[in-house]
């Protein structure tokens, strides 16, 4: 024999359920990607004779956060992707993604779990014998072409 559950506990999950589908809050356990830096490519050349530099090393610097959306310079500097650049100068970077189990929304904010990293914009240049280089992208979201980044030999040691 079963018993009955009582009506005033069946109400009472009722109206917490209709509360929580109320409330605007979504939890949702699936496994989805978030961008964590698109593809970018660019050249590097030489700031004095504007001839393409080879085996220049090109970092791009990501920030952990929950989303894209407060990803934010306050956060610390992680190494993201990177690539070396061609004979010709060229380099490109492939995109790279952030997986998560969970995604959690409400009308206040969002988040993704485990959390993210994201670039936005930064990227650092190094090469033998010329100075490293800091540059940061333009544009929300940055821009993916950077075009041509110069860099400056270093002054030759007495």
């Amino acid at each position: 024999m079963t018993e009955r559950i009582p009506l005033r506990i069946r109400l009472g999950v009722l109206l917490c359920a209709a509360a929580g589908a109320l409330s605007g809050c979504v939890i949702v356990p699936l496994p989805h990607v978030t961008q964590e830096s698109p593809r970018v490519t660019g050249r590097i050349i030489d700031s004095a004779t504007g001839r393409p530099l080879s085996n220049a090393v090109v970092q791009l610097w990501s920030r952990a956060a929950s989303d894209m959306a407060y990803a934010t310079p306050r956060e610390v500097q992680l190494a993201g992707a990177r690539a070396v650049s061609a004979a010709d100068g060229h380099f490109q970077i492939r995109p790279r993604y952030n997986f998560h189990f969970v995604y959690y929304a409400n009308p206040s904010f969002y988040f993704h779990l485990p959390f993210g990293r994201y670039w936005v914009g930064e990227l650092t240049v190094k090469k033998t014998n010329y100075s490293e280089r800091y540059f940061h992208a333009r544009g929300d979201p940055p821009d993916t072409e950077i075009g041509d980044l110069k860099l400056d030999p270093q002054p030759a040691k007495p």
